[in-house]
């Protein structure tokens, strides 16, 4: 038994005298991984994917729109759609150095924050604004101009 309190003792001692050498936890934010860390930081987005992610959901909001101006949707399945939306918007990873990622961040900006289980209404003239208005825009001449083949797909109604 004492030749046991004797190893543990030597260990805390020797864990205390030479302190933690454990590195910090990685940033998740931009994937974990560093160029100091010996390994190759995560590549921004491109154009391509930066589009693509936010036609997914301009088609979202503007079919269920459709469908929600036909009388389709009931309870509040258009709010909880358009929370939705803005969160996957501001979910969408950005590279400012870009174009398309510049416009995008800017409309990243103006949506309402709709993280943390904010169960509010968006506001209706700002979901119409950054999908279909002065706030899509930029965004999709951006993409347009980016792009050989982009755009948004209609699948309910007409």
């Amino acid at each position: 038994m004492g030749t046991i309190r004797a190893a543990v003792a030597t260990a805390f001692t020797l864990l205390a005298l030479t302190g933690c050498t454990a590195a910090a936890a990685p940033d998740i934010k931009d994937g974990g991984q560093s160029e100091a860390d010996g390994v190759a930081a995560l590549a921004p987005p491109t154009d391509e994917e930066m589009c693509w992610d936010y036609a997914d959901v301009v088609t979202l909001v503007g079919n269920m729109k459709s469908a929600n101006n036909e009388g389709r949707l009931i309870g509040n399945e258009w709010d909880g759609i358009t929370r939705l939306a803005a969160r996957m918007v501001d979910n969408i990873d950005v590279d400012t150095t870009t174009d398309v990622g510049a416009a995008l961040a800017a409309q990243q900006d103006s949506i309402q924050d709709a993280h943390g289980g904010a169960m509010s209404r968006p506001d209706q003239e700002l979901i119409d604004a950054w999908t279909s208005g002065p706030a899509n825009d930029p965004v999709q001449a951006a993409c347009y101009a980016s792009l050989t083949e982009w755009g948004v797909e209609g699948w309910v109604g007409g």
